[in-house]
């Protein structure tokens, strides 16, 4: 492979490289900052899911209905609206659940009512009716919410990326063929003038070109290039008198000569 071509191939690989990193890397950037919107707004409606719970509880507790509103807790929970509530009268748990299975995890000494308190994990807010003291809670930890949301989108990214790494290896393939064609197609029309500058019998013209195109083939070089080589000239003395003097004997002998002369040249490399 010549250094021009090889230059060109690297050049091109080097194109298409840059051009898929780019992509991945601006498709890259445009999920996390989806993600991180998406986690935002999951936070939000989270935040929207311990109000409407508190609101409909905070009306069971007036009229005293805690069988009900237990369950409805439990039916919250259920439906993922919370992660974790605590119901006390005064000091005394009345239901109560956390992945620990303990109360104490939720207890606080210093309230906030009606207020959310937040933390890098978890989000809460609690109310207060007469002697109960309601906390309604939920998770709200923006790594796990973003795994999540990550999870939920990954076949979505693949594909995208799957498509981008297509969509360049065929760009190579064609881009690539192209041009190795086209150089092909110079080096043939680079050859064809180098036939005529003697002037020769058709039949040697031929058996001449075939083997220079196929070693020019072959070795994967195509004109103009370098290469070694030794040039024998041969000659008959008062040659182009004996032809002036159209003995078709003397033909016959010269054609055999330079036939035999062609095939021993061929067999060692020679044109």
């Amino acid at each position: 492979m010549s250094v021009r071509r090889k230059n060109r191939k690297n050049i091109l690989l080097f194109a298409i490289a840059a051009f898929w990193i780019a992509y991945v890397g601006i498709v890259s950037a445009e999920y996390y900052f989806n993600i991180a919107s998406r986690v935002d707004q999951v936070i939000q409606n989270r935040k929207k899911d311990v109000d409407f719970v508190l609101e409909f509880s905070g009306n069971l507790i007036i009229k005293d209905n805690l069988d009900s509103l237990t369950e409805r807790l439990k039916q919250a929970r259920e439906f993922r609206m919370v992660d974790f509530y605590l119901l006390q009268k005064k000091n005394k748990v009345i239901t109560f659940y956390n992945k620990q299975n303990n109360p104490d995890e939720l207890i606080q000494e210093h309230v906030n009512f009606n207020q959310f308190v937040e933390s890098d994990d978890i989000t809460f807010k609690t109310i207060q009716i007469y002697d109960y003291r309601l906390t309604v809670g939920v998770n709200t930890a923006k790594k796990s919410l973003s795994r999540v949301a990550l999870g939920e989108q990954k076949y979505l990214i693949l594909h995208n990326l799957a498509m981008a790494s297509a969509f360049a290896a065929m760009l190579f393939l064609f881009i690539y063929k192209d041009a190795l064609s086209f150089t092909k197609l110079r080096g043939l029309q680079k050859v064809e003038p180098e036939v005529h500058l003697k002037s020769v019998p058709a039949t040697k013209s031929v058996s001449s070109l075939a083997p220079a195109l196929l070693h020019e083939m072959k070795s994967n070089t195509f004109a103009p290039s370098n290469f070694d080589s030794t040039v024998v000239r041969i000659d008959l003395s008062d040659k182009t008198q004996a032809l002036l003097s159209k003995s078709d004997y003397l033909s016959a002998i010269l054609n055999k000569y330079q036939g035999a002369a062609h095939e021993l040249i061929s067999r060692y490399g020679g044109l």
